[in-house]
């Protein structure tokens, strides 16, 4: 009833549940999972709501890689989109991870 009279009109789902089922969603996407040594960082925008009953989808990408001095690890930067089932841009940002490097 509440959330009736918000500037949504309805009810939402948290911000960061969008965040965190994406990265699920991500990590069960790729063809070959990798071991995530250390978050670095991330920087996040909340573009619109995911509302009750919306189905969400993410895209992901690589933007950027980088070597570190132990030959065992590199940082990636993976940037992420959340749609909702109408296209609409929900949730965007950039995560830099540490990651153990395949051989």
């Amino acid at each position: 009833e509440y959330m009736k009279g918000s500037i949504f009109g309805e009810r939402i789902a948290h911000g960061l549940l969008g965040l965190s089922v994406s990265s699920g969603l991500g990590q069960r996407a790729l063809p070959r999972p990798f071991a995530t040594l250390a978050f670095l960082g991330l920087r996040w925008r909340f573009k619109g709501p995911i509302k009750i009953g919306d189905t969400i989808k993410v895209r992901m990408k690589v933007t950027s890689k980088k070597e570190v001095s132990k030959p065992d690890r590199g940082i990636v930067t993976v940037q992420r989109q959340i749609l909702n089932q109408r296209g609409e841009l929900v949730q965007e940002g950039d995560t830099e991870l540490m990651i153990e490097r395949r051989k």
